[in-house]
């Protein structure tokens, strides 16, 4: 993934984490939301793989070497 994407993925959970307690009910359904630690867990790791993404140098050339020449 791209740090852009991770970013996404980061804003997306934080936004989770501030409504995480809440206990949806309608008529004799109910839906409660993550816990907030679970989701503090996720974004932990979010933010690992962002580090991991920034700070792993890429490539920017090869070097081929031929015998006889290209």
């Amino acid at each position: 993934m791209t740090t852009a994407e991770l970013a996404v993925l980061r804003a997306n959970l934080i936004s989770e984490i501030a409504k995480a307690n809440q206990q949806l009910v309608k008529g004799d359904r109910s839906v409660t939301k993550r816990s907030t630690g679970d989701l503090q867990k996720a974004l932990a790791t979010i933010d690992a793989e962002t580090e991991r993404v920034a700070t792993t140098p890429t490539p920017t050339f090869g070097v081929v070497y031929a015998k006889d020449g290209l």
